[in-house]
């Protein structure tokens, strides 16, 4: 009679084993896959972290401002040139009006 429940105990403690070794890859995949999740919201965490500090806060307005007068710049020099050459304003004034179809 032992030899008949050998080889069902040894298949019941194989399968045991297997399903053992399933468990403790699903666990690794699942601790792995909340390292991965956890480390993603570190790298969000810095990254807000580096855009609300005060220097890069400060270097953002301060090209914001930069890039505004150097736009104002630009748009008075058009403007005194074009004011002190009637004949092309008067020529892009006309050129504007054709496009626009207007009398």
């Amino acid at each position: 009679m032992l030899p008949t429940r050998r080889p069902r105990l040894v298949a019941q403690r194989r399968e045991g084993e297997g399903r053992a070794a399933c468990a403790a890859e699903a666990q690794r995949a699942e601790r792995l896959k909340a390292r991965k999740a956890a480390e993603a919201i570190e790298r969000d965490r810095a990254r807000k972290r580096r855009a609300a500090s005060p220097l890069v806060r400060a270097l953002e307005t301060a090209g914001g401002w930069v890039l505004s007068i150097l736009g104002a710049l630009a748009v008075s020099l058009v403007l005194t040139w074009l004011l002190r050459h009637p004949q092309e304003l008067d020529s892009l004034t006309s050129a504007v009006r054709s496009i626009l179809r207007v009398k």
